[in-house]
């Protein structure tokens, strides 16, 4: 889709400019001429990046869905709806909004009209709007997709909110080191030169030399680095031993397992609760997993169900998600109320999740301390010794 810039003039000689979308010129003047509009001049606006990748943010998802599913139920047509959703302030939401109702207003339904606008809306909502569309279930399942970014959000925010401590710890570490390294432990160096200092002295000293000498060389090395470990985790196979192995992590690795056990259980549940398929309903969730370990071992438990393995046989046997999970799809899978225990499942570790969390966030505290305050030590000690040991030769 293109956008125009044009300017118009109506039946009573009152004039009108706008910008609006269209696939071609052809279609800009079909479109002004049902609004009654005979356009004298357009020109195509160059599109900015930003707007061509622009996304419905995850804390706008929850108000969309709901304001939908209430003006669906209440029998307003789609195009009506989104024109009354997209008054809002928010000018990326109503941005997107108006080039939706653009979309459906030529014969689109709202899944074929989200699916051209991709990657606007994520892969998880197309899907359960397209099954809801199909079910005749749209309102309902508008409502279940509400909650499920909701979780989302909330947790995302507590998760922000507690490793803020955390991260000023870690931030005032930094920048005390730095602070001691090039102001205080020069003044010292120049005090004790020409004498024998302990090793830690001169490992101290030489790490000051250096940021005080060389720190846009340093710096150099430092943004290297950085790129370079960007550009290694970007490789697949080395993104995926990566993610590998930090599921082998002692606390984070347990956090990061129960994070996408929660997660898989939430987002299949809703996709098989809208009527999708098994096999597509895997793959889905596969995909909207950030790990790509789990995403590859969860395609394989998909071949396996192709296979005619049973899902909770096939997890089973990949050993993938803790054993309670796997039960719980075993149990849901013999009672023939998958949908209902997957839910109920993702729910508990959702909850797991966030009790991990709490108690990684409590044990990374103490540590950040503790290593603030090593570090300080460690170099006080550095000049403390030597002066020390200059006092003592004076008496």
């Amino acid at each position: 889709m293109a956008r125009y810039r044009y300017k118009a003039c109506r039946m009573d000689g009152s004039r009108k400019a706008g910008v609006t979308e269209a696939a071609d010129s052809r279609e800009l003047l079909e479109k002004l001429r049902r609004e009654e509009l005979f356009c004298y001049e357009y020109s195509r606006v160059r599109t900015a990046k930003r707007d061509m990748t622009g996304r419905l943010r995850a804390e706008d998802i929850p108000f969309f869905c709901r304001q939908m599913s209430a003006m669906l139920q209440a029998g307003v047509p789609a195009p009506k709806a989104l024109e009354i959703v997209s008054q809002t302030r928010n000018v990326r939401l109503r941005h997107i909004l108006e080039r939706l109702k653009d979309t459906i207003q030529r014969g689109r339904t709202l899944s074929e009209a989200m699916k051209e606008m991709e990657p606007a809306f994520p892969e998880l909502m197309i899907r359960v709007v397209e099954a809801g569309e199909k079910s005749g279930r749209l309102p309902q399942l508008l409502e279940r997709l509400a909650a499920r970014y909701s979780r989302d959000v909330a947790l995302r925010r507590k998760f922000q909110s507690v490793m803020t401590y955390p991260v000023i710890l870690f931030v005032v570490t930094i920048i005390s080191a730095v602070f001691l390294f090039t102001s205080v432990v020069p003044r010292f160096g120049a005090l004790l030169s020409g004498r024998e200092l302990p090793l830690l002295t001169r490992c101290m000293l030489q790490i000051s030399a250096v940021l005080t000498e060389h720190p846009i060389f340093l710096g150099f090395i430092f943004l290297a680095a950085g790129f370079g470990a960007w550009g290694i985790f970007r490789i697949p196979a080395c993104r995926l031993k990566m993610d590998q192995m930090l599921l082998r992590l002692p606390a984070a690795g347990r956090l990061l397992r129960i994070s996408d056990t929660a997660r898989f259980a939430s987002t299949f549940s809703v996709l098989y609760g809208s009527g999708v398929s098994v096999i597509e309903s895997l793959e889905t969730a596969a995909n909207l997993l950030g790990s790509a370990y789990i995403r590859q071992r969860l395609l394989a438990v998909s071949e396996a169900v192709k296979g005619g393995k049973l899902l909770s046989e096939a997890f089973r046997e990949e050993e993938l998600f803790p054993r309670a999970f796997v039960s719980m799809i075993a149990a849901g899978e013999e009672a023939g109320k998958l949908e209902l225990l997957s839910e109920q499942t993702g729910a508990f570790y959702e909850q797991e999740e966030e009790n991990a969390l709490e108690q990684l966030i409590a044990l990374a505290e103490p540590c950040m301390i503790l290593v603030m305050g090593l570090l300080v030590g460690m170099i006080v000690l550095s000049v403390v010794i030597p002066l020390f040991s200059l006092y003592s030769q004076i008496l």
